[in-house]
């Protein structure tokens, strides 16, 4: 068995879980390390994913996938190349991912710091520990990125927006002919599209319940296609997995005879209960500890390194060239300059305009 690769992020970003993905259908091992290396802190910040290989450091997920599907291209081919070719697949993940993320932080920053808790590293004990240990300074990096934009330009869950991008996935599984996003084979559109599931899945704040929704009522086929990803090529994804449970719960709906499925619907109750974060596989008791204890200590005796530690996270972050959603950045620049030139009041949340009207929209880190 080949050496396992070191991938750098955690499993409630869709952008690593789109990494981890391709290195489980490569059948490429990983750790799963938390935190950056001091020269990756020093000139990229703390953004995610960032892959280690034989090769050299691969950092985004575009650039880390086409690599593991043209190192391997016998072991499931996803056709990375011919998919980033085709532009829409990864402006309508960037989309999808605007839609849900500011429900993440909806239950305010407790509820989001101790969904974090339970994030799982994987590995040996020691090592599990010390990335909890770790963990608390990319649960603030993150925190403060939402906590933004929910209250400056006051980004909500846009469930609108929700409604429209997995109408368009589902169009595209239809027109492909299926079963899957491009026909016959899964390719790397599938992974986008599952990577999003899994980090809605996640249970953290209202993403779960109200995007889990729009999937199971107005989107089957699209349950119907994660079930088959699920079940045909991630059967032992593990601790990485967290919408499996929830599309077993689906499946063992479906199956209800008919007098079950008539005194479910009269109570109410449209599909499954969505995930909690406390339910979900991941971090153990003393992983959780040791996280809570790291995270006290950020924000108590550490603070003034925590702040500055984030300060310069945030400034390297701007001249990083693979973080994500720069279209949605350049967005936010001139609503908040229109602000301060006509002097207004807060206006209406700040809408998102169609991605691919622009084509700005990179892969995500």
């Amino acid at each position: 068995m080949e050496p396992p690769l070191k991938l750098y992020g955690v499993a409630h970003s869709p952008w690593t879980q789109l990494v981890a993905l391709a290195c489980h259908l490569k059948r490429r091992p990983i750790v799963n390390v938390q935190a950056p290396p001091l020269s990756t802190l020093l000139v990229h910040g703390l953004t995610i994913p960032v892959l280690w290989t034989d090769s050299g450091v691969l950092r985004g997920s575009d650039e880390a996938v086409c690599h593991l599907d043209t190192q391997y291209p016998l072991l499931a081919p996803l056709d990375a190349a011919a998919v980033y070719a085709e532009p829409q697949w990864v402006a309508r993940a960037e989309e999808l991912f605007l839609a849900y993320a500011a429900g993440r932080i909806a239950h305010g920053p407790l509820h989001f710091l101790r969904a974090w808790a339970h994030i799982g590293a994987g590995g040996p004990t020691l090592h599990a520990c010390v990335q909890s240990a770790l963990r608390p300074l990319l649960a603030l990096y993150f925190c403060a990125l939402l906590g933004f934009a929910v209250a400056v330009p006051r980004m909500r869950l846009n469930e609108p927006l929700l409604r429209r991008n997995l109408a368009w996935w589902a169009s595209r599984l239809h027109e492909s002919g299926g079963p899957y996003l491009r026909g016959a084979r899964l390719s790397v559109a599938d992974l986008l599209l599952y990577a999003h599931l899994q980090t809605i899945a996640s249970g953290v704040g209202s993403t779960a319940r109200v995007a889990l929704a729009v999937f199971h009522d107005e989107q089957p086929t699209l349950v119907r296609w994660a079930r088959l990803v699920s079940t045909e090529h991630l059967r032992d994804y593990g601790g990485w997995d967290f919408a499996a449970g929830w599309l077993a719960a689906c499946d063992a709906d479906e199956r209800r005879d008919s007098a079950a499925a008539a005194a479910a619907a009269a109570t109410g109750r449209r599909m499954p209960p969505p995930p909690r974060c406390e339910e979900c596989p991941g971090a153990s008791r003393l992983e959780r500890a040791v996280f809570t204890a790291s995270l006290a200590g950020c924000l108590t005796a550490w603070l003034p390194l925590t702040l500055g530690v984030l300060a310069y996270a945030f400034l390297v972050r701007n001249f990083n060239p693979h973080r994500s959603l720069k279209g949605y950045e350049r967005q936010l620049g001139a609503w908040w300059w229109g602000r301060l030139r006509h002097h207004r009041q807060p206006g209406p949340a700040l809408s998102v305009v169609d991605p691919l009207a622009r084509s700005t929209l990179t892969s995500g880190v």
